[in-house]
């Protein structure tokens, strides 16, 4: 019993396969046929437009975490260009 049930389900089941394959080719080859040099010309550019963008926006995502300058040089750079004015220090009184 078994062996006749694997000789036919194997070959019926190959042939199925196959003609299940044919007819996705098919409707590929349908689908397609309209299709020109031009709309995958077309389809190109558009997708080096949107890898250009995605680029751009990646690196100005990478450029939040890592800041231009840092601020507390600027800030010492600052105070010491004013005039040629010291920060002040506490004076300490001595005495009781």
């Amino acid at each position: 019993m078994h062996t006749f049930f694997f000789i036919y389900f194997l070959p019926v089941m190959s042939f199925l396969s196959v003609l299940y394959a044919l007819a996705r080719v098919r409707r590929l080859d349908k689908l397609t046929r309209s299709v020109g040099y031009e709309d995958v010309v077309d389809l190109q550019g558009d997708v080096s437009a949107l890898k250009t963008q995605l680029r751009k926006v990646n690196s100005r995502i990478s450029g939040f975490h890592e800041p231009k300058h840092d601020s507390v040089e600027e800030a010492k750079q600052i105070l010491q260009n004013l005039n040629g004015v010291q920060p002040a220090q506490p004076q300490r009184s001595i005495g009781g």
